[in-house]
């Protein structure tokens, strides 16, 4: 009843990757001379679809391997782990044992068996216990990868090597074989089997090891203190899934103050700086700002408008200067200066921009700097459609900028196919947006100036089609999250700041505690503490 579904998967592809290239143009990316890779051939490196699009769909199923050969470039190899049958058919599973890539220990619970596999024990369904037919016509595939989506679970059926191979999209199948010795113990020869296919290798990548998170309170230390201490690069997926970010590179560089970075920046010719004065609560119910003015004596607004006037930044003719921050009491303090852009950061998941709210935002600032899933919001990893708030931001002449993109695969939509170009094109060229912070800018640069931008261009990398993905199995999708708030007048707009105190009043806690800020509760303790986040803009939408 699902093959049907097979002509959704190629309109999933036609709106998600790159438009295949002609015959022409095909022979050209591969066997013009004038083209020398540097493998030992001086052909480009082949690539390998390891059970398919497995990735996705359950490892060597229908939709993986046709996805595969959809999705990829004309010449790919298609990769299956041999495993043989009672009966001595030849099937593609990743495992010796079957019940973790399908549900056969659901079908015949008493199956399961010991058998002794290289001087060990191992327990689990085999597939030389079964027929073809018997697994064919029982059992059905399931994804094998936890983080990986299970919306295609019991959906299709195993597949043999000959169901394989008769498709005409596949032109070289590799198999692999790692049990030989097993299979002869069972009275099966892989070797006899494998007289007309290639047999190749395989690896596997160690995993990483997880690191420690620390942190510390700049207003609390001095700049000489702050100076003995490492740099560390974040690590947004270091803790419960053990995924450091480059470890080689980790202590790399030093820290710089406002001004240093301020000259850092008009030494390298950069087309303009963002500078986020964060406005996160630390105290009860202060913003930052707030709180260093009324509790620490530290006007951080007024330290950053001399460090940017000492720079002369404020007669910039040519360099975009930004100001960002989530409370509108800090962008009000940069309004006398017309050439800075000003940008009120919106921390929570919105699904929509009211005209009320979207005419208080513009009273204080010329953009908003909004969350991925403010735009296309998710449920259990998948997109489930786009909201308008773009539309409605762009009505009142407002810039959008989306925060924040990331190249780990844990941060990608499943309808992304671990893929950060894909999600860049989606939001980009999809849904508009006028500026993206990442913390990979190679790639947005890489993306963004290559031939693959332009939508009307021969090799162009469309957008993804929010919901398309998980429309592919109709009633199968996970249960849908409840919507997100629309944005309220109440959630922009926040008290003034007060006065920066004395150094006796500052520190004195009876200090006069100011209003709550928008959006947030006077019992709440927020635990974000960066004081001023500066970012590059290193022109991105330029050539």
């Amino acid at each position: 009843m699902f093959k049907w579904y097979l002509l959704f998967i190629s309109l999933v592809v036609q709106s998600a990757s790159a438009q295949k290239a002609s015959p022409g143009n095909a022979k050209n990316a591969a066997g013009d001379p004038a083209i020398k890779w540097p493998t030992l051939s001086g052909n480009r490196p082949i690539v390998v679809a390891r059970g398919g699009f497995s990735g996705i769909f359950p490892d060597s199923s229908e939709y993986a391997v046709d996805m595969a050969m959809t999705s990829s470039m004309d010449d790919i190899v298609m990769y299956c782990d041999l495993q043989l049958t009672k009966d001595g058919m030849g099937i593609c599973q990743p495992d010796l044992t079957l019940d973790n890539n399908t549900d056969i220990a659901m079908i015949f619970p008493t199956g399961k068996k010991t058998y002794n596999v290289n001087g060990k024990p191992v327990d689990g369904w085999f597939a030389v216990d079964y027929t073809f037919d018997q697994l064919y016509n029982n059992i059905t595939l399931v994804q094998n990868v936890l983080s990986r989506p299970s919306l295609f679970d019991g959906t299709m059926p195993i597949q043999s090597v000959d169901d394989i191979l008769g498709r005409k999209s596949v032109k070289v199948l590799w198999l692999n074989v790692q049990h030989d010795m097993f299979y002869n113990q069972q009275k099966h020869s892989p070797s006899t089997y494998l007289q007309k296919y290639v047999l190749p290798t395989a690896t596997a990548m160690p995993p990483n090891p997880a690191k420690p998170k620390s942190g510390i309170f700049s207003f609390d230390v001095s700049w000489n203190e702050i100076q003995t201490l490492k740099p560390q690069i974040e690590n947004p997926y270091d803790g419960d899934s053990g995924y450091p970010r480059d470890i080689h590179n980790k202590n790399k560089g030093k820290f710089v103050t406002l001004d240093e970075f301020l000259e850092f920046a008009k030494k390298n010719a950069v087309s303009g700086i963002l500078i986020n004065i964060e406005a996160s609560t630390c105290s009860l119910s202060l913003s930052n700002a707030a709180y260093l003015a009324s509790k620490k004596g530290l006007d951080i607004v007024g330290s950053v408008s001399k460090a940017l006037n000492k720079a002369t930044f404020d007669k910039e003719a040519t360099r975009q200067v930004l100001i960002q921050s989530d409370d509108t009491s800090v962008l009000s303090q940069f309004s006398n200066i017309k050439s800075y852009k000003r940008f009120l950061t919106i921390k929570e998941k919105i699904s929509d921009a009211p005209k009320a709210s979207v005419d208080a935002v513009k009273k204080h600032a010329d953009g908003v700097f909004v969350s991925r899933s403010s735009l296309i919001p998710t449920t259990n990893g998948f997109l489930i459609g786009n909201t308008s708030v773009v539309t409605e931001m762009h009505a009142a002449n407002l810039s959008v900028y989306v925060s924040v993109f990331k190249n780990e695969y844990l941060a990608l939509a499943f309808d992304y196919y671990s893929d950060p170009v894909l999600e860049l094109a989606t939001y980009v060229v999809g849904m508009g947006v006028d500026g993206v912070v990442t913390d990979f800018p190679a790639t947005a640069t890489r993306y963004m100036r290559s031939r693959c931008f332009d939508i009307n261009g021969d090799q162009a990398i469309l957008p993804i089609q929010p919901g398309s993905l998980m429309d592919l199995v109709e009633g199968a999708g996970p249960p849908a999250e409840a919507p997100a708030p629309a944005l309220d007048v109440s959630d922009v707009v926040d008290p003034p700041l007060p006065p920066v105190a004395t150094a006796n009043a500052s520190d004195s806690a009876t200090a006069t505690a100011a209003p709550p800020k928008s959006g947030s509760s006077a019992n709440s303790a927020h635990l974000g503490y960066s004081l001023v986040a500066l970012v590059l803009l290193k022109a991105l939408f330029s050539v």
